[in-house]
């Protein structure tokens, strides 16, 4: 579960960067990106969240006990 979380954290991070470089190179205008921007970045939120959720429950789970047999 956490590796596909982290996989949709690198996308979404990633379209951020592609969004930024198009507004940068003026090959696209701002408003034109602005909706995929905020999507993206409540979709990085999220599963930022998420995954730090999951790996504060992972850390606070107590140790399996080991078999004696």
């Amino acid at each position: 579960m956490i590796s596909k979380l982290s996989i949709v954290a690198e996308e979404a991070d990633e379209t951020l960067y592609w969004m930024e470089l198009l507004g940068d190179s003026r090959m696209v205008r701002a408003e034109h990106t602005e909706k995929v921007r905020i999507e993206a970045t409540q979709i990085l939120a999220m599963t930022i969240a998420s995954l730090t959720l999951k790996r504060i429950k992972t850390l606070n789970q107590p140790p399996e006990s080991k078999s004696k047999i």
